[in-house]
C-alpha cells in the first residue's frame, strides 16, 4: 500500500537488494555555512581551526566519532533514504523509481561500514528503522513529503551567508501548513531534554529559514526524537514535538550570526597559526557524544 513503510522494494528494502556503493547515497552532513559552523566558534576557536583549517593547511587528524554519534549519524542516513523512497511513493511513480533510491537499510549499512560499525552497531540501527517505520507508519497519510535533506540559505543582516540542510520538509495533510521535522537520537530521553532546543542555535536557524522561504505558510520545527538505548535490548523510545517559542532569542539571532562570523573574520586577519587560536578549558571538551574529537590533542600536544 502506498504510503506504508514495509520491507521489500517499496518501504525499508533488504540489505542485499540492489548494489549500493557511499557514492550513491544521499548527503546527510552539515551544510556549508550553517548552525554547526557558526556553534564550533562559539564553543571553541581552536575546535573550528582545526576542523576547518585554512587554505594554507590541511585539517587536524580527528578522533572516530564516539558510538553515540556514528549511531545517530548511520540512521540519519538511513531515514533520509526512507522519506525518499516514501516521496517517490506518494507521487505514483513505479517501483522501478522507487528501487532506483538506495535501500534505508543498504544505506545504512554502506555508510556505517565505511565509517567503522561493528556488526552490533548496525544490528541496533537496523532494528532502530524497523520499529520507528512501524510506528510512524501513517506519516503518508499526515504529510506531503516535500523535501529531504534540502539545503536552504538565506542571507542575514544583508552581508552573511547562512545555510541549513533541513533533514525533511513537509506540508501537514490537516493543516497546510509547512513544517521542517529534524531527527533528533539520543540514548536516554528525560524529563526536560525538550528545553536543550529552546535556544538552540540550530532550531533558530531553521524558524528564520522556514520564515524567509515560506512566510505565512510555515509552521515551526518539529523535533523528530528517536531515544535508543545503547546496549540495545529495549524498544527505541520515540517522541515527537516542538520545541517551546523563544521569541526574544530568535530576535537576537541575526546578532548571533554576525557577531560569530565577526571574530572568524579576526580570528583569520590575525594571521595566527591555526595551532594557536583561542581554546576552550571546560564544558565544550565533553559533550553529550562524549569527549570532543581533539580531546586528545589537547591533553598531550601533536
Amino acid at each position: 500500500q502506498v504510503g506504508r513503510l514495509r520491507a521489500g522494494p517499496r518501504g525499508l528494502g533488504d540489505v542485499g537488494e540492489v548494489e549500493v556503493t557511499l557514492a550513491d547515497l544521499i548527503d546527510t552532513g552539515p551544510s556549508p555555512r550553517g548552525s554547526h559552523r557558526l556553534s564550533e566558534v562559539i564553543a571553541c576557536p581552536q575546535r573550528f581551526a582545526w576542523t576547518y583549517g585554512d587554505e594554507s593547511a590541511p585539517r587536524a587528524a580527528e578522533a572516530p566519532p564516539s558510538q553515540a554519534a556514528l549511531r545517530g549519524s548511520i540512521l540519519h542516513v538511513g531515514f533520509a533514504h526512507m522519506y525518499l523512497r516514501l516521496r517517490v511513493m506518494q507521487r505514483g511513480l513505479s517501483d522501478t523509481a522507487v528501487a532506483a533510491i538506495p535501500a534505508p537499510h543498504a544505506a545504512m549499512e554502506v555508510y556505517g561500514a565505511t565509517h567503522g560499525a561493528d556488526a552490533a552497531l548496525l544490528a541496533l540501527c537496523r532494528a532502530t528503522l524497523n520499529a520507528y517505520a512501524a510506528r510512524w507508519d501513517t506519516d503518508c497519510a499526515a504529510w506531503h513529503i516535500l523535501e529531504v535533506e534540502h539545503l536552504l540559505e538565506m542571507m542575514v543582516a544583508s552581508k552573511h551567508r547562512y545555510t541549513a540542510r533541513v533533514d525533511l520538509i513537509v506540508e501537514e495533510q490537516a493543516t497546510g501548513l509547512i513544517r521542517f521535522v529534524d531527527h533528533k537520537t539520543t540514548s536516554h530521553w528525560r524529563r526536560g531534554d525538550s528545553s536543550k532546543y529552546v535556544l538552540n542555535m540550530q532550531m533558530l536557524g531553521l524558524q528564520h529559514l522556514g520564515a524567509a522561504h515560506y512566510g505565512a505558510k510555515f509552521g515551526g520545527v518539529l523535533i523528530n526524537s528517536i531515544g535508543v538505548s545503547a546496549a540495545g535490548g529495549e524498544p527505541p523510545h520515540l517522541h515527537r514535538f516542538t520545541p517551546d517559542p523563544a521569541p526574544a532569542m530568535l530576535a537576537r539571532f541575526p546578532d548571533i550570526v554576525c557577531d560569530a562570523e565577526d571574530r572568524i573574520a579576526a580570528l583569520y586577519a590575525s594571521a595566527r597559526s591555526v595551532d594557536a587560536w583561542p581554546r576552550a578549558a571546560g564544558d565544550p571538551c565533553v559533550g553529550p557524544y562524549g569527549r570532543c574529537r581533539f580531546f586528545e590533542r589537547c591533553q598531550f600536544g601533536d
